[in-house]
């Protein structure tokens, strides 16, 4: 092998017509064989195929970690975060339903807590309060109870009148079959807030009250009787009234009208009141009357009366013509210390008899004579003198006494005649004035 040349490398020949007659010289020397590297060659074995893996790992090893220094080693680890992060989601989720269902905090608020106690008082709504709403506002598991869970939340109360906000809260204890309401309590006191004005009701069933804040009104004028006196009992009646939810206040307008037998008042008032948040109460805090409301009004004796005879005093001895028909009495107006009206009755247009008798020539019926007064006094009982349209047989007098010191109800009417008439004395005529007065008493028809 060592004495062989090797062999010379020639041209392919592509095309036998344009090669040249001559040999071409080659563009690269071969060396010879001699001065040609040897290739030893040995058998395969299983120590060489060991070290040529190992080579192999080793350099995709080497490959690999230059890989992770890289940009990818960046990814992995952006991955890596996301992974962690949707981990923690996955506890916080696991956390939170842990919890009770919020479903329930409104059906178990309803079923177990307790309204606050509530009293409208003296001008506010009785009903008692209750749950309309829970909003929970928090929740969380003890620590060291981690069985029993705290939620906490603003409680809604209402009565139509009156809405009511409480802090709660609602104490939760877990059980084979899930979380179970243990409790529920109020925290603190509720805060109020009106949602309509005052019982017109109560205002009206309370106006002693309201009379007592509009007579303070009077202070240090001379006013006389109180309001809380003139109008005891008084008929009232709510004509206006007007409610601000804003500022929490409420106006109201009253027409009270007080009838006695005989006599009454009227007037109008107006108060107003302020709710205070703090204990749900309606306060009265002004009151005003009209300027009329001390002012006597004689309305009750407008009307007809009747009058039975009752008694008879005389200048000489008496005649009871006027008893039979007695009186008859039409008021058609009293106001202002004033009366007028009509009457008819029998009058005596005669002189005196020589002893008493039951009718004298002269009796005369005067039938719906019109009469009118002036108020004479007033204390005890209302008087007034009246007078009729003057007349040549007489003159007549009407005076009505409206209750007395011993009896307030009663109602009386002295009916006087005074006529002249001629008297004769030792031959001697002259002018004598004969005066009967006829009582009756007064009955309303």
């Amino acid at each position: 092998m060592d004495d062989e040349q090797a062999p010379t490398a020639e041209l392919p020949n592509h095309d036998q017509e344009t090669q040249p007659s001559e040999p071409v010289a080659p563009t690269e020397q071969i060396p010879p064989a001699a001065e040609s590297p040897r290739v030893e060659t040995e058998p395969t074995s299983l120590h060489g195929l060991a070290s040529a893996a190992g080579s192999f790992a080793r350099e995709h090893a080497a490959r690999l970690k230059g890989l992770l220094s890289g940009r990818t080693l960046n990814l992995i680890i952006a991955a890596a975060a996301i992974v962690a992060a949707i981990a923690g989601i996955g506890i916080i989720v696991r956390n939170l339903t842990d919890l009770p269902d919020a479903s329930k905090y409104r059906r178990d608020a309803q079923a177990t807590l307790a309204a606050p106690t509530y009293d409208g008082g003296t001008y506010g709504s009785d009903e008692p309060l209750s749950l309309t709403d829970f909003e929970a506002t928090g929740q969380h598991k003890e620590a060291k109870t981690p069985n029993e869970c705290l939620v906490n939340g603003i409680a809604h109360f209402s009565n139509g009148s009156v809405e009511a906000l409480q802090e709660a809260q609602l104490t939760y204890v877990r059980q084979d079959d899930g979380w179970k309401c243990a409790s529920a309590d109020g925290v603190g006191g509720a805060s109020y807030a009106a949602v309509t004005g005052p019982e017109p009701s109560k205002i009206l069933s309370n106006l002693n009250s309201v009379l007592q804040r509009a007579e303070a009104s009077y202070a240090g004028e001379e006013s006389g009787t109180a309001l809380p006196s003139l109008y005891a009992g008084a008929k009232a009646e709510m004509v206006e009234e007007s409610f601000d939810a804003e500022s929490q206040t409420y106006t109201c307008d009253l027409h009270l009208s007080h009838t006695a037998t005989f006599t009454a008042y009227e007037c109008d008032i107006n108060a107003t009141f302020v709710f205070r948040p703090s204990n749900g109460l309606w306060e009265l805090t002004a009151a005003s009357a009209s300027k009329n409301a001390k002012d006597l009004t004689l309305t009750p004796l407008v009307g007809n009366w009747v009058g039975s005879f009752s008694e008879q005093e005389a200048s000489g001895s008496k005649c009871f013509g006027a008893k039979a028909n007695g009186l008859r009495i039409n008021v058609t107006m009293a106001a202002n210390g004033r009366i007028a009206g009509t009457l008819s009755a029998t009058v005596h247009y005669h002189g005196e008899p020589s002893e008493d008798v039951n009718e004298s020539e002269g009796d005369t019926e005067l039938v719906d004579v019109p009469f009118s007064g002036t108020l004479l006094h007033q204390g005890d009982g209302i008087t007034f003198s009246c007078h009729t349209p003057e007349d040549a047989l007489g003159t007549v007098t009407l005076t009505l006494a409206f209750g007395t010191g011993e009896d307030p109800s009663a109602a009386i009417a002295t009916l006087s005649t005074k006529h002249i008439y001629d008297a004769t004395f030792l031959l001697f005529v002259y002018d004598r004035e004969a005066t009967f007065t006829d009582t009756f008493v007064l009955t309303r028809e």
